[in-house]
Formats: structure tokens, C-alpha cells, sequence
């Protein structure tokens, strides 16, 4: 005989989902409640990234923040080749503002959301040296007006190994 579902799925997924019945038995369709099954699916999305190594192992520096901080420009500084770091768009204005992530790397993440995503070549010898294979992530503007834009700069929390 199987399992109930319950059982089937692993402790932390069975959690959320009791959470998440939990807040719509008791909380319905109240602010709380819908905050609460916002959190569930946050932690969901998060844990789903983390368990999905995109990277092959290589460690993934995301540099987040408020939007005009100077992310990007960051970026561009561990990147020794001009015709490379020039791609990453950098700037308050519309054209040089960033609206999705990007990777940039010897390497592209499994799994590139094109819609999201972007992924700019660069050769492990023309970054910086760390002593170990990683990837850039540049993250649009965390207060972005826009709530798409400042979703996408979210995910990119979850994606990260270290943060900047």
C-alpha cells in the first residue's frame, strides 16, 4: 500500500504545506493570511533554489542592494576585460538600469530563464583570481518601484553563496 502524500513528500515541504492550510483554516483570506501563504511560498521558491545547484559547485557572489548603490559598477571590477565588463548595464537612467540578473562567468547556470536572466561569457583567467571557480551575480535594484524587477533582485538572495 503507498505512503499518504504526506508522508511522500520530505519534513520541510510537509511543514509548509501545513503551515500554508493552517493560515487558510484559521486566517482565510484575511491580510494575515495571505501574508502567511506569501512567506510559505518565498520559503518554498528559496528552497527549491538552493536544493537545484545551477552552478556545477562554483560559488555564486550575488551583489545586492538598493537600486543606483553601485552594484553593477562592483561587478565590473572583477572583470579584467574591458569588452566584457562595458556589457553589464550600469546607471540610474533607463538604458543603463538592471532588470534582470546577470550571470557572468566561466560558465553559464543550468536552467537560464531568459526572461529573467542573463548570462555574459567571461573566462576564468580575465576575472579576478579567488582561488576557487565562481560566477557573478548582479541583481537589479532591490527598491525598484517596479514589483517584478524588485522580485527578480530577490531571487537572487536565494541563488547566492555569498552575498555582497
Amino acid at each position: 500500500m503507498d505512503a499518504p502524500a504526506s508522508r511522500r513528500l520530505d519534513p520541510d515541504q510537509t511543514f509548509i504545506e501545513r503551515v500554508r492550510r493552517s493560515a487558510e483554516a484559521v486566517l482565510g483570506d484575511s491580510p494575515t493570511g495571505r501574508e502567511v501563504r506569501a512567506l510559505c511560498d518565498e520559503h518554498q521558491q528559496s528552497r527549491e533554489a538552493l536544493l537545484s545547484d545551477r552552478t556545477g559547485g562554483a560559488m555564486v557572489i550575488a551583489v545586492v542592494g538598493a537600486t543606483g548603490q553601485g552594484k553593477s559598477w562592483l561587478i565590473r571590477q572583477f572583470i579584467k576585460d574591458p569588452s566584457i565588463a562595458v556589457a553589464i548595464p550600469s546607471g540610474n537612467d533607463a538604458a543603463g538600469v538592471t532588470e534582470r540578473l546577470i550571470w557572468v562567468g566561466p560558465t553559464s547556470p543550468r536552467d537560464l530563464d531568459s526572461l529573467h536572466e542573463r548570462y555574459l561569457h567571461c573566462p576564468a583567467s580575465l576575472m579576478e583570481p579567488m582561488g576557487i571557480p565562481y560566477l557573478l551575480l548582479d541583481a537589479p535594484g532591490a527598491t525598484d518601484d517596479r514589483r517584478q524587477v524588485a522580485d527578480v533582485a530577490k531571487r537572487a538572495l536565494s541563488l547566492a553563496t555569498a552575498l555582497i
